[in-house]
């Protein structure tokens, strides 16, 4: 650690418990560190380990220039690594799945695997998110290299890491322009699941098999509690968070886990220019409310769009308007008979005059 990586590759260091995994590791051109139970003068323990990091800290060393993924079979050592990993401000990962029962991956003869269960590993955090997975990644091979099955918790484990979702109950949520939508039925989640299997394997079968696997993930679990955890006083537009309060808008972040927004963009600075001083509402309250009362009070509750109001607040008013407007319609209905039923060309004379 004496010198930058070279390379993103070298970037990543494996700590494993097993010698010939190490060994098959460095052969296939990355770095792994063997860690065993009890120092013995050749191989570091996970206390030693430890204490020659923190030895090194401050003198110089690259040690923040890399990646350090605890990949050994034993979960205390894994912990041990990666609090001590986030004390020291360390950039650690969490790898125990990506050996965990691989005990084959020692021989010499599986040299290639060792090489593409790394590559991937790697392609989940530096991979550009336009680029589409390596689909032999999700299936089983046998010795002739012809398909035999999907590999269930691969899939699974990689939609966890890369995609924006999260399940309430058993309905999974995914997100979209600054909000988390229902996926009704799983329909989307599915479709995603099938884009990683080859074509040939998607049965419906394997598909729903996945998706019940991937929506009893602990990760993604979410109670209700723990959704909109934006300011309360943010309303979430297409396009980003508007604050009365601050009047700025805000970019989205699916971190508040937002389920809810308004489906239009707002734009503070234009909220003037759009009202016009009133003139549409007054043209459009002479045209719909004939009662001066009544088009006072709308007139009212129009004037107060320009600040976006609480669901509450916005109810009361779609009631009040609501209200108003059946009034209208009644006292015409009651007319009917009364009055002299205007001709279209009246009609269209009226609307002239009224726009003009």
């Amino acid at each position: 650690m004496e010198t930058n990586p070279e390379g993103t590759v070298q970037t990543y260091i494996f700590l494993v418990d097993n010698q010939d995994i190490a060994l098959n590791i460095v052969m296939s051109g990355y770095q792994a560190l063997c860690l065993v139970q009890e120092d013995d003068g050749y191989y570091f323990s996970a206390d030693s380990f430890i204490e020659e990091m923190r030895a090194i800290q401050f003198t110089g060393s690259c040690q923040y220039a890399y990646h350090y993924v605890a990949s050994c079979t034993v979960k205390w050592v894994n912990d041990k690594l990666l609090t001590f990993f986030k004390d020291a401000g360390l950039d650690g990962k969490a790898g125990w799945q990506l050996l965990k029962e691989k005990e084959y991956l020692g021989k010499l003869d599986n040299q290639k695997e060792v090489e593409k269960l790394l590559e991937q590993y790697i392609l989940r955090f530096e991979r550009n998110p336009k680029e589409e997975p390596e689909l032999s990644h999700f299936h089983l091979f046998d010795a002739k290299g012809n398909v035999k099955g999907v590999r269930n918790m691969e899939i699974v484990d990689y939609l966890v890491e890369n995609v924006q979702f999260f399940v309430v109950g058993i309905t999974p949520y995914y997100y979209e322009h600054g909000v988390f939508l229902e996926d009704h039925d799983g329909v989307r989640m599915k479709y995603r699941i099938q884009k990683l299997v080859y074509r040939d394997q998607v049965q419906s079968g394997v598909i729903k098999r996945i998706y019940n696997l991937l929506i009893t993930q602990p990760k993604v679990y979410r109670e209700a509690y723990e959704l909109n955890k934006q300011p309360v006083r943010w309303i979430n537009f297409k396009n980003g968070y508007y604050d009365p309060v601050t009047g700025e808008m805000l970019e989205h972040n699916p971190d508040y886990l937002t389920i809810n927004q308004i489906p239009f963009p707002y734009y503070p600075e234009d909220c003037e220019q759009v009202l016009q001083g009133g003139e549409n509402i007054k043209k459009y309250l002479a045209l719909s409310l004939p009662n001066k009362e009544e088009q006072q009070i709308a007139e009212k509750n129009e004037s107060r769009e320009a600040v976006p109001r609480t669901g509450v607040e916005a109810n009361t008013v779609v009631k009040d308007a609501g209200k108003a407007e059946r009034k209208a319609i009644t006292e015409k209905k009651t007319m009917i008979g009364k009055e002299k039923k205007l001709s279209i060309h009246e009609h269209l004379k009226k609307y002239v005059q009224l726009w003009a």
